[in-house]
């Protein structure tokens, strides 16, 4: 491919401790399967290059790049990080920098790189040599840049420190930066620079992050001279520990405070991967971000842009299938050879995707999977896809029927056919739907404007800029209830606490086939808020999801590329994804359809006027907010269910102060409007 898109390699060997209540796991080498494991994953997410960050790896790594094709930035075992920087800062100009200008640092700098080169000299894997990992500049680091040139002059030479002291520019073959954003490195290219530009370091993926990753692959296609970045990092490094309870539990940073204070807390769990190595939702979003192909669905056929420099698409087999509501309804498969670099459109056969007259949604998908084995994937490894929408459903409305409503002094119910529903006065919230299978709320239903931190929202400080949104969350109260018998609906004004004080109104429609809507409205906030929609709770035994719409595990607004349109299902326990302190996660988007049941398939189905975004989970927000580990939330009781109109997104430059792009914020610059209509399921009929 053109440019170098890849996942960082740092391994760690880890070497236990055991104080006071809890013990750590001790660590062990790692064996040549879990590596030649690793890389395979690698390659089976579309990444073709590793930065051997902050040292040399062991020389069975570089066979095994060699064997299944990685590019490798082999790099030098240096890093004097705190010697001429604190906390983000230059410190004292870079003159304490170590090896900087000083002939005492000299001889053991020269080593280190001779050591690396001598060594993996002869790894066809290897596409550069770096000096070493941030030790600013100076002259000693030239010094080692011109060695590894006169020792072997096929490979270019890599240093990020140059950027910081600019007395010795050819010491890297490149412009090498570290968390750069997508606007910086944009403008650097722009500029026609002599040198390519590499991001040696760059969307640092803690906790929930990887947003906007999609605005620094674009400039592939902008600037050739933009050779693409290392994502921070491989997975997150974490060590069991065991309580005293004899319960194991994966722990960073401060081991739940018991000793190693003051620590950098959860900073090594920034990883694609958890501890465990399973997949986080992050993976997703790379890997489809990185594919060597595009591919563009339409119904007279299939664009197919090849985007490697030496390989055309022979060894693939393309399947394309027409869905309906996302179930396929006719499927086909083809071969094509589109050579590198080149765009190739391939038709469909007649009529094939071409919607029947049947309603519904109707999709146009296309994989791109392999034809047959290699050495990193079994046949039908999908490398990417594309979809299109040919036909979109017709938006759903409400019933016309409307309900009766029997209004009392402090309640407003309703009749709605095999069920009841309830509006209590006080709080104005809808309190009660009652079926014959059992109560459906075990909370009111509210305005809800707040999300558990991410571990970017509070690098960028967004939950003190947010703060009067969680107590609208968790203190709005009731100034008003207006009722109107002829529409079948119940208003209700709700004040919001905070400077200036706003207020908005939740309107439920009762309709009389077991379906009501809420419709919840805010005047112009003027600024932008965590998300907004609407919050609930129902008994634990609703702990079955259906869903149509994106089926990733978790995404956001900003990290939305791999969206995929089809059916999901789960279990509620199963949608919180384990970052090492709860936060914001498991959110579904795009999504037409939403249904939260129990075991005999009874309870509710979410339908809107528009796509809606989701989370369903056992703990509030705020519960998640408050656990520092996920050992820490409290024993599920219900299931909490948010409908959004939409969130802000979860960004990911950097975790220590990038906002998230102003593109991808939940804006409040109009007045707010989210309805959604909820109608019973009963699965016993």
């Amino acid at each position: 491919r053109g440019g170098i898109m890849p996942l960082n390699g740092r391994r760690l060997v880890l070497r236990g401790v055991n104080r006071h209540e809890f013990s750590c796991d001790r660590g062990r080498a790692i064996t040549a399967a879990e590596i030649e494991s690793d890389l395979r994953l690698l390659k089976q997410n579309n990444f073709n290059a590793v930065r051997t960050s902050h040292y040399p790896n062991q020389s069975l790594f570089y066979t095994l790049c060699d064997q299944l094709g990685l590019y490798v930035i082999d790099e030098t075992n240096l890093e004097t990080h705190g010697s001429w920087m604190v906390m983000g800062a230059l410190k004292n100009d870079g003159r304490d920098a170590i090896p900087g200008d000083s002939d005492l640092w000299r001889g053991a700098v020269l080593d280190r790189g001779t050591s690396m080169l001598e060594r993996d000299k002869n790894h066809p894997c290897i596409l550069m040599w770096s000096c070493g990992n941030e030790s600013c500049g100076g002259s000693v680091l030239h010094e080692l840049a011109n060695w590894l040139r006169s020792r072997d002059n096929t490979r270019l030479i890599h240093y990020e420190g140059i950027f910081w002291d600019r007395r010795w520019p050819d010491t890297s073959d490149v412009e090498s930066r570290m968390y750069a954003k997508p606007e910086e490195i944009e403008r650097y290219l722009a500029a026609r620079p002599q040198k390519p530009y590499l991001s040696c370091e760059y969307a640092h993926a803690m906790g929930n992050s990887l947003g906007n990753l999609e605005l620094y692959t674009r400039l592939e296609d902008q600037y050739p001279q933009y050779q693409g970045g290392f994502i921070w990092d491989f997975l997150d490094q974490e060590l069991w520990v065991t309580d005293a309870d004899g319960k194991r539990w994966l722990a960073g940073g401060s081991f739940d405070g018991a000793f190693d204070k003051p620590t950098d807390g959860r900073f090594c769990a920034n990883g694609l991967l958890f501890a465990d190595r399973t997949p986080s939702p992050k993976l997703r979003e790379a890997k489809f971000l990185y594919s060597p192909l595009r591919l563009r669905c339409a119904a007279d056929g299939i664009a197919i842009e090849n985007r490697n420099l030496f390989v055309d698409t022979s060894a693939l087999r393309f399947e394309w299938s027409l869905l309906q509501d996302g179930v396929c309804a006719r499927s086909g498969s083809f071969a094509a050879a589109v050579p590198a670099g080149q765009t190739q459109t391939v038709p469909l056969p007649a009529g094939a995707a071409a919607p029947p007259p049947a309603g519904g949604e109707w999709v146009l998908e296309c994989r791109a999977v392999l034809a047959a084995p290699c050495s990193w994937a079994p046949a039908g490894h999908e490398i990417t896809f594309a979809q299109t929408v040919l036909r979109a459903a017709p938006a759903p409305v409400l019933p016309n029927r409307r309900a009766a409503l029997v209004c009392g002094d402090c309640n407003t119910g309703a009749d709605l056919g095999r069920s009841f529903a309830q509006i209590w006065h006080p709080s104005g919230q809808l309190v009660s739907w009652r079926a014959e299978f059992g109560e459906l709320l075990c909370s009111g239903v509210q305005a809800e404007f707040w999300r558990a931190p991410t571990e970017n929202d509070l690098g960028n400080r967004a939950p003190a800029r947010w703060g009067q949104w969680k107590l609208a969350s968790l203190y709005q109260f009731c100034t008003e209830v207006r009722r109107s018998a002829a529409d079948g609906t119940v208003t209700t004004v709700l004040a919001l606490p905070g400077e200036p004080q706003r207020r908005c109104e939740l309107t439920c429609t009762f309709c009389a086939q077991d379906t009501l809507g809420l419709r919840v409205r805010m005047e112009r906030p003027q600024g932008d808020l965590p998300c907004f929609g609407l919050s609930f709770a129902m008994p634990a035994r609703f702990d079955r999801l259906q869903w149509y719409g994106n089926t990733a595990a978790e995404a956001g607004c900003d990290r939305h590329s791999s969206c995929r349109l089809g059916r999901g299902e789960g279990r509620v326990q199963e949608q919180l994804t384990p970052y090492l302190k709860p936060q914001e996660c498991a959110g579904k988007t795009d999504l037409r359809s939403l249904c939260i049941l129990d075991a005999d398939g009874c309870g509710l189905r979410v339908t809107a006027p528009h796509a809606f975004a989701a989370s369903v989970l056992p703990w509030t927000a705020h519960e998640l907010e408050n656990a520092g580990h996920q050992r820490e939330l409290p024993p599920p009781t219900r299931t909490v269910v948010r409908l959004l109109q939409g969130q802000c997104g979860v960004g990911g430059d950097d975790s220590w102060g990038a906002p998230v792009h102003r593109e991808y914020l939940f804006p409040g610059t109009q007045e707010l409007d989210f309805t959604v209509f909820l109608t019973l399921l009963d699965g016993r009929a």
